[in-house]
């Protein structure tokens, strides 16, 4: 991001060094990083009504989720800011939510009684499903954790001869055969399963016996898939000897052989940075901090950065271009910058906000 900002106070800067091993090769290199400080207002004192724990955006609204399990939506101004006049509460007893990564036109919503349902965020008139899935633990983009392990995954099966019902009641599949302490869904072909053994597996939807073992001993990940603007998966993880990793292929093939393009086989590389990997994006990573604060390292640079965010959060995602934190104090933080990456949608804009008491 830039070195400056429009926001107002400006936070210490973290120097780090860091060296990258290859993990093929097990060489160590060493890399030098530019270190840059994003700018963003001084953590006043908690608020004093609903703290805002999680947070997720379309291109239209915004929405939020607080510790007290409501979750409240508005719209945005002309110039992106959170419109607060059209500030509505939409659920309670919500444990957790997501925006459907690929159009924004899907809200999953999982409520505490482990009831998972989805909705169109235009239309809040009804549920896309007329009976919710039950005893659900944990959600994803277009995958569900059950409080027994089980995995389902959302896929339709097109063909011409089904009806708009019969879409509708048999696009839900089991992933057969594996136990899930976390899940990673994607959009596209594969996902990620963090089995009861601590593997980390990188599973397709399409074909049960392609099941490949990223990792062991894993603690840590997140995982971002294919689209049409890039052409990698990416998946980060640390391990239980606290090495960070940055799996990466081509494509939405994980396999490659020796005829494969360069590009698309699979590559795993070292990276001794702190923190817990909690976003990526475009081979980048977002890692927050054992104190609450943040690093996002942008890998895919010809000189790879580091920025250094020392608010402190509960919940936060990141990209090449923005950040959104949920503060430790209640409140929710944007940043975007729009000269850093040329395919940004969002202008630059910055602020903070808040619920009424």
């Amino acid at each position: 991001m830039k070195k400056a900002t429009r926001l107002t106070a400006m936070l210490c800067a973290l120097v780090l060094l860091v060296g990258l091993a290859g993990c093929d090769d097990k060489t160590t290199q060493t890399l030098k990083y530019e270190t840059i400080t994003v700018q963003m207002p001084e953590q006043q004192a908690e608020v004093a009504g609903e703290k805002i724990i999680k947070a997720d955006r379309s291109f239209y609204s915004l929405w939020m989720l607080t510790d007290e399990h409501n979750l409240y939506s508005c719209t945005f101004t002309e110039d992106n800011q959170p419109d607060m006049t059209t500030l509505e509460l939409e659920f309670q007893g919500v444990q957790d939510i997501l925006i459907d990564e690929t159009n924004y036109g899907t809200l999953s919503v999982l409520f505490e009684d482990g009831s998972y349902n989805r909705y169109n965020v235009l239309e809040m008139g009804g549920p896309h499903q007329p009976d919710p899935l039950q005893e659900v633990t944990a959600i994803s983009c277009n995958s569900v954790l059950f409080k027994d392990g089980t995995v389902q995954y959302y896929r339709i099966d097109y063909a011409p001869e089904k009806t708009a019902e019969e879409y509708s009641q048999t696009a839900w599949h089991t992933l057969e055969g594996i136990k899930a302490k976390a899940i990673a869904g994607s959009e596209r072909e594969r996902m990620l399963i963090l089995d009861e053994n601590n593997t980390l597996r990188n599973c397709s939807k399409e074909d049960a016996n392609d099941r490949l073992e990223v990792a062991q001993d894993v603690t840590d990940f997140c995982y971002s898939a294919y689209n049409k603007m890039r052409y990698y998966d990416d998946i980060w993880y640390r391990t239980a000897d606290g090495g960070l990793y940055h799996h990466h292929y081509g494509w939405g093939d994980p396999i490659g052989t020796s005829d494969t393009p360069e590009e698309q086989r699979p590559a795993t590389d070292q990276y001794d940075l702190p923190g817990v990997p909690v976003a990526t994006d475009d081979g980048n990573v977002l890692l927050q901090q054992e104190d609450g604060t943040y690093l996002f390292l942008q890998a895919n640079s010809e000189v790879p950065k580091v920025y250094s965010m020392p608010l402190k959060g509960v919940y936060a995602e990141g990209s090449a271009f923005r950040y959104m934190i949920a503060g430790t104090d209640g409140r929710l933080y944007y940043h975007s910058d729009a000269d850093t990456d040329p395919r940004n949608p969002i202008d630059e804009v910055n602020w903070v906000m808040e619920l009424p008491n």
